[in-house]
């Protein structure tokens, strides 16, 4: 067995040390809560329990893809509709609703009491 081995074995088996009574003394005078009043108040705080907000480049990836192409996508697809159905359906609804209106102002106009 190397020097080295047992070396690090009596430095595995020596107690942690303490620090002294002399160190652990206050200096001034200042209020300390307690024990328990510590815990309260970080309570919410427990190390490694925080909640880590973090993006992977893959969701980068995907997320920015689709931000991008969203807009550019729907343009284009508005765009192809509009002849074919937007602005037929503009122009019957216009119709419509021409006609009902005309038709509203003739039964004012002969039946409204």
């Amino acid at each position: 067995m190397s020097l080295l081995r047992t070396r690090s074995k009596t430095v595995a088996r020596l107690p942690t040390r303490r620090t002294s009574n002399y160190d652990q003394r206050r200096l001034g005078r200042y209020p300390v809560p307690s024990e328990d009043v510590v815990w309260w108040e970080n309570r919410f705080q427990v190390p490694g329990g925080q909640w880590e907000h973090v993006v992977s480049p893959f969701q980068l990836k995907l997320w920015f893809d689709w931000a991008q192409k969203f807009p550019v996508r729907w343009y284009s697809r508005l765009s192809v509709w509009f002849w074919q159905w937007t602005y037929p359906a503009i122009i019957f609804y216009g119709g419509y609703f021409k006609c009902c209106y005309e038709v509203d102002q003739s039964i004012k106009a002969k039946f409204w009491y």
